[in-house]
């Protein structure tokens, strides 16, 4: 399930259980994500995302496509988490910065609960900020948790109106990252899709004045900008001479 992605054992956040649970006042670190080489990520955080990551899509069916940031080439790569855990980039997406607390979907639907990864190592009992307080109510630390992971998720229902509307119009279409090797031997990254620029300049006046009502035009041009990264992951990745290119599979 991506919703959970690095969660080693998520257990819904309980005032009883686990009412003396505290948030150690340590640095942060984000060795957890240090072998995911994409996440999903919201429209709203397009056009800060896209100075630093290519932004792609992915998904199986129109209403389940979500936009990703590639954060390495190969399969369990994370480029942007050095050697001592910290995030090298200037931009951390939300999806990583929500760590170690995600809101799970209730059976039935239609409501969430607050879930927390049980295998952090920043939870204690003896120091750090509490959760709950002495009468068991939520601490303004909990509050600040819970009012982003609330609008993270109404971000991402937006992000999917957004993608539902891509794929209405016909705008997304398959590509691949074809890297050329040191060894002769290319990398070919699969599995996503990209905005193709020459739907999109074939849309009508009135299909593109709806995007930009809704919103959703400049994220398409930010996403489309924020291609050009893949050279960014190819030098981090130390293969300077390597020369990207998006074509369709």
């Amino acid at each position: 399930m991506a919703d959970v992605l690095f969660y080693q054992r998520p257990v819904v956040l309980n005032r009883q259980a686990h009412r003396t649970l505290k948030v150690k006042n340590t640095t942060p670190s984000f060795t957890f994500a240090r072998h995911t080489n994409s996440v999903p990520i919201a429209g709203v955080e397009f056009s800060r995302a896209a100075l630093e990551y290519p932004i792609v899509f992915a998904g199986q069916t129109p209403d389940k496509i979500l936009p990703a940031v590639l954060l390495g080439i190969r399969e369990n790569e994370n480029l942007f988490v050095d050697e001592e855990g910290k995030w090298t980039n200037a931009y951390i997406p939300a999806f990583i910065r929500r760590y170690p607390f995600v809101l799970a979907e209730k059976p039935g639907g239609g409501d969430f609960s607050v879930c927390i990864d049980s295998s952090f190592n920043g939870f204690g009992v003896d120091e750090g900020q509490a959760l709950f307080d002495e009468q068991g109510k939520e601490t303004p630390l909990l509050k600040n948790v819970i009012d982003f992971l609330s609008q993270y998720q109404g971000n991402i229902r937006r992000t999917l109106e957004f993608t539902k509307k891509l794929s209405d119009l016909n705008l997304l279409q398959e590509r691949a990252l074809r890297i050329p090797g040191v060894d002769g031997k290319p990398l070919v990254l699969r599995g996503f899709m990209a905005v193709d620029e020459q739907h999109l300049n074939n849309l009508s006046d009135a299909q593109i004045s709806e995007l930009y009502r809704q919103g959703f035009l400049g994220w398409i041009h930010a996403h489309i900008i924020s291609m050009g990264n893949a050279y960014k992951l190819l030098n981090l990745a130390n293969k300077p001479s390597a020369v990207p290119s998006t074509q369709e599979s």
